[in-house]
């Protein structure tokens, strides 16, 4: 084993040590995370009756379509940074190389 052969794996295992504690930090940031608190509905009943709507307005879309759109985008943003994070960590790490 040459001189530069053993600097360059000494890097490589700091190198994996800085990885394996960021993502050892997110993972613990994203699981201590709790969910607000919310107030439920009352027990009486509502006092719209009918149609809610206003007069001459058809039906709309129901809900939040930018709620779910942003949603979607969120869930794609992940999927995406997990992918470039295991390119990245195998590259780093030399995955492809057996011993």
């Amino acid at each position: 084993m040459t001189r530069r052969s053993g600097h360059r794996a000494g890097a490589s295992a700091g190198l994996r040590l800085l990885v394996s504690a960021v993502l050892l930090a997110a993972a613990i940031s994203v699981l201590s995370a709790k969910p607000p608190a919310v107030r439920a509905a009352g027990p009486s009943p509502s006092p719209a009756v009918g149609d809610t709507r206003s007069s001459g307005e058809g039906a709309g879309a129901a809900g939040a379509p930018l709620g779910a759109l942003q949603a979607v985008l969120v869930v794609v943003g992940l999927g995406l940074a997990t992918t470039g994070l295991t390119v990245l960590y195998v590259r780093l790490t030399d995955g492809s190389r057996r011993p």
